[in-house]
């Protein structure tokens, strides 16, 4: 995920204001699409402070941003059909550090087993990942034994697919709505092997399916 300069829907006189001139006193318009942005078009954002939080926490202060905020560099254009927000963002916090919950398996052919994390640090999701020696993949289910009301629920009714449930180091599956994890209850999960006893080393499948997020600072355990 990257934070780069775009405009967004400001009024007509603010956009136009924020715009350069050039010599003649015309307006440069950036070219829309380019994936190089030249530093002239850049702005500082128009989106109030006024989502879940009227000021930031901790008397610390927000970044300045870009009015388009978060994007992906492989769909810019879209991104916000895929990222959180910006209110849903400024809820996680500012206090927070980089995390990662990691469920490993090391499968034969056809073998499904179960693993689980317990999260810790008021621990908010943000994307999944994967890998897998096996080109085949795997499929995967995830299930909250129970949230702070005491309820338990799936997280799809059937396994799905690692390549519809899971992203790439590269290419990260992101939440369009943050997941706030439950401190010490269990999320679970059950991973099955897709691949073939007559595949390379008989099918055994080296799979990592990792949960990115966010939590308190300082946290240690």
């Amino acid at each position: 995920m990257i934070c780069i300069p775009t405009w967004g829907n400001p009024s007509r006189d603010r956009e136009e204001a924020a715009l350069p001139n050039d010599r003649a006193g015309r307006l440069l318009i950036p070219q829309r699409g380019t994936a190089r942005i030249e530093e002239q078009t850049m702005r500082q954002s128009t989106i109030p402070l006024d989502g879940v939080f009227n000021s930031p926490r901790y008397g610390m202060t927000y970044p300045e941003g870009w009015t388009l905020g978060l994007v992906l560099p492989w769909c810019v254009a879209t991104a916000r059909a895929y990222l959180p927000s910006p209110p849903e963002r400024r809820a996680i916090g500012s206090r927070k550090t980089p995390f990662w919950l990691v469920l490993d398996y090391d499968l034969q052919a056809q073998v499904t087993d179960n693993n689980g994390v317990s999260p810790t640090g008021n621990f908010v999701a943000l994307a999944l990942v994967s890998t897998a020696t096996r080109a085949r993949g795997f499929r995967t289910q995830f299930r909250q034994l129970a949230d702070e009301q005491g309820n338990g629920f799936a997280l799809s009714p059937v396994p799905i697919d690692d390549v519809n449930s899971t992203g790439t180091a590269q290419r990260p599956l992101f939440f369009k709505h943050p997941y706030p994890m439950p401190n010490h209850l269990s999320l679970l999960n059950r991973t099955a092997n897709k691949a073939l006893s007559t595949d390379a080393s008989a099918g055994r499948n080296v799979i990592q399916v990792c949960i990115y997020g966010v939590r308190d600072w300082g946290e240690v355990s």
